[in-house]
């Protein structure tokens, strides 16, 4: 089931990482910002400071995506690293 037409701005302005497009990869699934929602409050909570934007699009993509049962969306598995300059001064 696509999502709903009401979410279109908030998906636009919530879901976007470069590369990929999870409504084209919904498949049977659909989007519930209520859901959503509670994971990026308890995310935030746990890590005593907001979210990037793009750290709120993975919560969102990775919760909100539901089967027609409400169980959450199939994942093999989810690796997030994110990539850091290697440092410029000598190990010490």
């Amino acid at each position: 089931m696509p999502p709903s037409p009401s979410l279109g701005s908030w998906l636009t302005a919530h879901l976007q990482l470069p590369g990929y497009d999870p409504i084209a990869t919904a498949g049977p699934c659909h989007f519930d910002i209520r859901v959503a929602e509670q994971a990026l409050v308890f995310c935030t909570q746990a890590l005593h400071r907001p979210l990037s934007p793009w750290e709120e699009a993975i919560v969102l993509n990775f919760w909100g995506w539901r089967q027609a049962d409400g169980r959450r969306r199939p994942s093999r598995w989810t690796s997030i690293r994110k990539w850091r300059r290697p440092s410029s001064g000598s190990p010490c």
